[in-house]
């Protein structure tokens, strides 16, 4: 009975002198080989139950019995023992637990977890007159106790808790909770508690259990370290969480990069877009941008080099450094602009607008720069050409009849594209100027000299009408911002000179 064998006790009572072997409890042995050899059989459970009812009546009728035909008695049908010792925990336990069952069989039906459930009975039994301590003075046996209770979340914390065995704790827990065997609470705090004790039944937090522990494993093989994250039976949701948080932590984001087979595209695209926003938030732009390229993100890298974009150019003195890097960040985004528009057009177009300007702009601006270094005619005819050129044709108004309409046009752009315009207002009029004064001091008579001043002259006007003090309160995301007060000063004595 002890190896769960019924039908070799079966035969062993059998063979005893007949009349040894009490006929209920035999009877019962008989019923439970037969359970065992055919769990389906039709009606057996209801023969069980008065088996374990006529079992129980024979031993409260008959006169002291010896030891060992007590204990079956005990562990067969649930009669009430004598007060017998037990040599060793696991027996006592075998024996509580077989009294279980035997209970649960002969009982009318009962919720599970319900006060009548004999199990829990048992484990309340278990947990106020004995406690961990009792058991803990044997390596292991608190957690076999528990597993043998089904009260897998305290034995899985248990077992986390000695630090020898935390390893084979999270094996534990991932193989309980994927048959369906543990109840998991909601993430929290990986260094707060394990065990969510609030409730009647405790809910293990396994996901910050795996949390604590793979972060060191997510430095050496983040792949591998994904798999464990991706046995848990959380939603989606959940594990992209998690998986993006070891990674950050563990400064192994790149390993999203290569394939990964056992997470779904839907939930890698996810992930990647996760971590994404969480590097771009640490400053990390190019390693955020590398993680929304693959996961094919591209609106989303779009307003990502926009947004740095913008915020280069805002320096007021670069550095040789900075320059170099907002030139190759400029090269690199028009490089994707460009792969993007020719993949998919029409998104490119309509998500791709803002990074598209502020590209512009950019060129523009290291046009004025090399102009400031060089003094060389053709950069300043580049200038001018580009300013007649789409998107910046657009953007500032070439003649004073455009005002109006290019300044509505302004408010409409992305806050990124807006701060760009001060700059850009500036080396606009600057090109105008060094252009007049070229032609002014290299003309002929009988030549077109004349004509083209009064054309710059024109464009100057319309340029300095368009950035009145109206086109920034009307730009809500700056605010108050206008040119400074030292741009104002140059730009009003370049109109001056072109007087």
């Amino acid at each position: 009975v002890r190896c769960g064998d019924f039908a070799a006790a079966q035969r062993a009572t059998s063979a005893a002198a007949q009349g040894t072997t009490p006929p209920a409890l035999l009877a019962l042995l008989s019923l439970l080989a037969q359970e065992q050899a055919d769990p389906g059989r039709t009606g057996i459970e209801e023969r069980l139950k008065q088996a374990i009812r006529d079992a129980r009546d024979e031993k409260f009728s008959a006169s002291q019995q010896e030891p060992f035909l007590d204990r079956l008695y005990d562990v067969l049908a649930a009669a009430d023992a004598t007060s017998a010792k037990h040599a060793t925990i696991e027996e006592w336990l075998w024996c509580k637990l077989s009294r279980v069952g035997a209970q649960l069989i002969s009982q009318r039906p009962v919720r599970v977890g319900a006060e009548g459930d004999a199990l829990v009975a048992l484990q309340r039994e278990v947990d106020e007159e004995y406690g961990e301590a009792f058991f803990s003075r044997v390596p292991l046996m608190y957690f076999s106790v528990m597993l043998h209770l089904q009260q897998f979340e305290r034995a899985v914390a248990h077992l986390y808790s000695t630090s020898t065995w935390a390893v084979e704790a999270i094996h534990f827990g991932l193989a309980l909770q994927h048959e369906g065997l543990l109840s998991c609470g909601a993430a929290v705090a990986a260094d707060g508690p394990l065990l969510d004790a609030t409730s009647a039944r405790p809910s293990l937090l396994l996901a910050a259990m795996l949390e604590r522990t793979l972060l060191q494993w997510a430095k050496e093989q983040p792949v591998e370290m994904l798999k464990y994250v991706w046995v848990l039976r959380d939603d989606a949701g959940e594990r992209e969480r998690l998986s993006a948080k070891l990674l950050l932590r563990s400064c192994q984001t790149s390993a999203l990069l290569q394939s990964i087979p056992f997470i779904p595209a839907s939930s890698k695209k996810q992930l990647l877009a996760t971590t994404a926003a969480a590097l771009k938030a640490d400053g990390l732009v190019t390693q955020a941008a590398q993680l929304l390229y693959q996961a094919e993100l591209f609106d989303s890298l779009a307003a990502l080099l926009a947004e740095e974009l913008s915020a280069k150019m805002q320096a007021s003195r670069p550095s040789a450094e900075e320059e170099a890097q907002l030139k190759k960040l400029r090269t690199d985004s028009a490089a994707f602009l460009a792969q993007w528009g020719s993949q998919q057009p029409e998104q490119a177009q309509q998500h791709g607008a803002t990074l598209d300007v502020l590209l512009a702009i950019a060129f523009f601006l290291e046009l004025s720069t090399s102009w400031r270094r060089s003094r060389e005619g053709r950069v300043i005819t580049q200038m001018l050409a580009a300013l007649a050129t789409p998107p910046l044709d657009s953007l500032l108004p070439l003649e004073m009849a455009q005002v109006e309409s290019v300044q509505a046009t302004f408010r409409y752009l992305r806050p990124e594209a807006q701060r760009a315009f001060p700059k850009l207002i500036e080396a606009a009029m600057e090109a105008l100027h060094a252009k007049y004064e070229m032609l002014k001091a290299y003309r002929t008579e009988g030549d077109n000299v004349p004509a083209e001043l009064h054309k710059l002259r024109l464009q100057a006007e319309a340029l300095v009408a368009f950035a009145g003090l109206s086109l920034w309160i009307s730009a809500e995301a700056l605010g108050q911002l206008q040119l400074t007060s030292a741009t104002s000063q140059r730009i009003a004595s370049w109109l001056a000179d072109m007087a």
